[in-house]
């Protein structure tokens, strides 16, 4: 009962940290996460779930599954996505396309703005490759039911004009099996990539 009640509190206020919570709802929420004797507090914060749960369904059921950490202390779904994304930006900052492809499930692909899908370490090697000074900056991460959108920005000098770019875009992700990349679909502003090519960011 005590894994339910604390995995409910941290629920609740995910959903709240998103906004648009009437007051009432949020007054209700306070009560029950005060250092409240006895089950008040408790018993506050199961009906105010519920009162998500009729009202607010879907964020809810979002928020629980970010929530859940597993009685053997694993990480939520949420964290290992997060801890993904940090590691695949360092995998780019090693220059090492191996290392990317790792963040895959094997056979894993990316397709760019709108091209075919590829294997994700030969992109990985022909970006490297053009730009063997290449960082990747996570600008951010947001983490929806079905994707996972990881906004980036990579800087590095061009092996061909010698010129330094600085390129924003983004990748949706569809995670597969052990929290891994699937299939990734990246997008980036092709004509500034290439007036920078030209002449720098």
């Amino acid at each position: 009962m005590r894994a339910l009640v604390g995995r409910t509190a941290r629920a609740v206020r995910i959903v709240l940290r998103d906004g648009g919570i009437p007051k009432p709802l949020r007054w209700l929420v306070a009560i029950g996460l005060a250092p409240i004797p006895g089950p008040i507090g408790e018993i506050v914060l199961l009906l105010v779930a519920a009162l998500l749960f009729v009202f607010y369904r879907g964020r809810l059921a979002r928020a629980w599954r970010e929530a859940g950490v597993s009685s053997s202390g694993m990480p939520s779904h949420h964290e290992q996505i997060e801890e993904l994304a940090r590691s695949y930006t360092a995998a780019w900052c090693s220059r090492d396309a191996a290392a990317v492809a790792a963040h895959y499930v094997p056979g894993g692909t990316i397709a760019i703005n709108g091209g075919e899908p590829a294997g994700i370490e030969e992109v990985a090697a022909s970006f490297i490759a053009a730009f063997p000074d290449i960082t990747v900056y996570l600008d951010e991460l947001v983490v929806g039911d079905e994707a996972v959108e990881y906004r980036w920005t990579f800087t590095g000098t061009s092996s061909e004009t010698g010129k330094w770019v600085r390129i924003p875009g983004s990748e949706v992700w569809t995670i597969g099996a052990d929290v891994l990349i699937e299939t990734s679909t990246g997008t980036f502003d092709e004509a500034e990539y290439e007036r920078q090519l030209r002449d720098g960011a």
